[in-house]
């Protein structure tokens, strides 16, 4: 059985000939047109699955983390964001400004009260 990356190179170094000299295909009957195009055709998909493979970013918000910032807001209406991450910094959590806004904000839109029950 032959190692996968051996094959790989091999198709690389036909896929490389035949770039240099187009008329090999002519001379040389060892492959057929169409694999060499299938052999393109999935190192363009391979390389472009790389290309667009996730680069990384903002680490998720911690789900523990997540239920205590929203406890707390429901618990205490009055508090803003900077005091939650106050809070949050005396328990000993590390979190950013921008991610304890967003849970924060998601937390109390849903337990203020709307304008009709102010009203009412």
């Amino acid at each position: 059985m032959v190692a996968s990356g051996s094959r790989n190179n091999d198709r690389w170094f036909f896929i490389q000939l035949y770039r240099w000299f187009p008329s090999i295909l002519r001379v040389l009957t060892i492959i057929q047109p169409e694999t060499l195009v299938r052999w393109h055709r999935a190192g363009f998909r391979y390389y472009w699955r790389w290309r667009s493979r996730p680069q990384g970013g903002r680490p998720q918000i911690d789900p523990e983390l997540r239920v205590l910032v929203q406890r707390m807001s429901v618990e205490n209406p009055l508090w803003g964001a900077p005091r939650i991450h106050g809070e949050l910094l005396k328990l000993g959590f590390d979190v950013r400004a921008v991610e304890r806004r967003q849970v924060h904000g998601q937390a109390t839109r849903a337990t203020q009260p709307g304008m009709a029950n102010l009203l009412a």
